[in-house]
Formats: C-alpha cells, structure tokens, sequence
C-alpha cells in the first residue's frame, strides 16, 4: 500500500512508495494463490524475499510480483 499526503494549499498529491509484507500462510494464498508449502519452498529457494518478525515470516510482496513476472507467459 502507498501512503498518500495531500498538501492543501498547493492541491498536490504525492505517493510515497511502501514495502508492503505478507504472512506465508494464509497470506500468500489469499494474496497470490499461493499455498502453504509452494510458500516455503519459494522462500527456502531465496526466489521470494521474508523477514522475521518474532516468530511471524513476513513476506515481501514485491519480491512475489517480481517472481510472478519472471514466470513464462501461459500460451
């Protein structure tokens, strides 16, 4: 998500880029499509980005598009 600040006098916007994250499961599948071990597998391979967070995965979303983009186009 982006966050947006509008300055009122000069009737600007501007989007400031957010990183947004994911949890693996139900994250992921609810997101992307992705189920719970294609999940893991993907992190483990290092072809999707996740951070730890206590005892939370957090997934990066945009490293998901990203590999979801490098995928071969359906003919």
């Amino acid at each position: 998500m982006s966050q947006k600040i509008t300055d009122t006098a000069a009737v600007r916007t501007v989007t400031a880029p957010a990183i947004e994250y994911t949890t693996v499961y139900p994250g992921l599948k609810d997101l992307f499509g992705i189920g719970k071990s294609r999940g893991w597998l993907l992190l483990s391979t290092g072809k999707i980005r996740g951070r730890k967070f206590g005892k939370r995965t957090l997934v990066e979303c945009e490293s998901v598009r990203e590999f979801m983009t490098s995928l071969p186009t359906a003919r």
